[in-house]
C-alpha cells in the first residue's frame, strides 16, 4: 500500500514528519517508523525534525524574540551546571549509554555527515578560535587585558605562535584540547604533539614569556564552565609573569 516511493516522496520530498504522514493515512506512527526503516530510509532525530518544522513554519521557535541578559544566561548556565553535577554517577552512566546506543542506531550516512561537520568545525576553529578562546578573549579585555589572538611572539620561528597573548604582561596562553592529551589522531602524532607543546614551553621561557596552559578535554561549552576555567585564568594573570608553566585543569 505504502511503497518505498511513496515514502520517499511524503517523508524526504515533502519533509513530512512520521507524525503527519501517520495522521493523514490514520494509521500510527510505529507503522509509519517501521516501514521507513525497513526500505532503508534515515530517520531524523529530533533536532533535525525540530529544524523541518520551524523552516516550513508549522512550529515557532520557543526562544523566538525573547531576549535575556548575561546575567540571566549565566543563572540559567549556573543552574543547569548544578545540577549536572548533583546527578548520581549512575544517572550519568545511563543518560551516557543511551546517547551512545541513539548514536549507533543511526545509519552510516548521518554517522559520516556529523563526522564531516565536526572535522569543518575544528578546522573553523583553529582558523577563527574555538568557544572558549573567543570567550577568555572577550573577558580579558573586559578586564582590561590587551589581548593578541594567533600572536607570533618569537621572530625567527615564524610557522610558531600561541592562542592568546598578553603582550604587556609577556604572558602566553595555550588551550590544549583533547588532541594535546588524548590519542585522537594514533600514539605517533600524540607524541609529535607533546614534544612539540614541550619545545615551545622552552621557547618561550627562554624569551622571558610565562606561560599559561588551559586543559580543556570537555565535549560541551557551557556559561558556566567557561566562566569558570576564564576566572582561574585571570587569577593567574593578576599574581604576575612567572618563569614557568602553570595549568589549569578543566572540571
Amino acid at each position: 500500500m505504502w511503497s518505498k516511493e511513496w515514502l520517499h516522496e511524503q517523508y524526504e520530498v515533502k519533509q513530512k514528519s512520521m507524525n503527519e504522514i501517520a495522521f493523514e493515512q490514520k494509521t500510527y506512527v510505529n507503522k509509519i517508523k517501521r516501514l521507513l526503516i525497513k526500505h532503508g530510509f534515515h530517520i531524523r532525530d529530533f533536532s533535525e525534525a525540530q529544524k523541518n518544522a520551524l523552516a516550513s513554519g508549522k512550529a515557532i521557535h520557543p526562544t523566538k524574540d525573547k531576549k535575556r541578559d548575561s546575567k540571566t544566561k549565566e543563572k540559567i548556565s549556573k543552574s543547569v551546571a548544578d545540577a549536572h553535577r548533583r546527578m548520581p554517577e549512575k544517572q550519568r552512566k545511563q543518560i551516557n549509554k543511551k546517547l551512545s546506543e541513539v548514536w549507533e542506531s543511526q545509519t552510516e550516512h548521518y554517522k559520516k555527515k556529523m563526522i564531516s561537520l565536526a572535522a569543518k568545525g575544528l578546522r573553523k576553529s583553529a582558523t577563527y578560535g574555538s568557544k572558549l578562546e573567543k570567550f577568555l578573549i572577550y573577558e580579558l579585555q573586559n578586564a582590561g587585558y590587551n589581548v593578541d589572538f594567533h600572536a607570533k611572539v618569537i621572530p625567527n620561528k615564524e610557522k610558531m605562535e600561541v592562542d592568546i597573548l598578553l603582550t604587556k604582561e609577556q604572558i602566553a596562553i595555550e588551550i590544549d584540547g583533547p588532541s594535546h592529551h588524548w590519542p585522537i589522531h594514533g600514539e605517533e602524532k600524540l607524541a609529535k604533539r607533546k614534544k612539540a607543546d614541550s619545545e615551545k614551553n622552552g621557547l618561550l621561557l627562554s624569551h622571558g614569556y610565562g606561560i599559561i596552559r588551559v586543559r580543556n578535554l570537555k565535549k560541551t561549552m557551557s556559561q558556566d564552565y567557561m566562566r569558570r576555567m576564564t576566572n582561574r585564568v585571570i587569577e593567574l594573570v593578576k599574581q604576575g609573569k612567572q618563569d614557568q608553566v602553570l595549568e589549569v585543569i578543566d572540571g
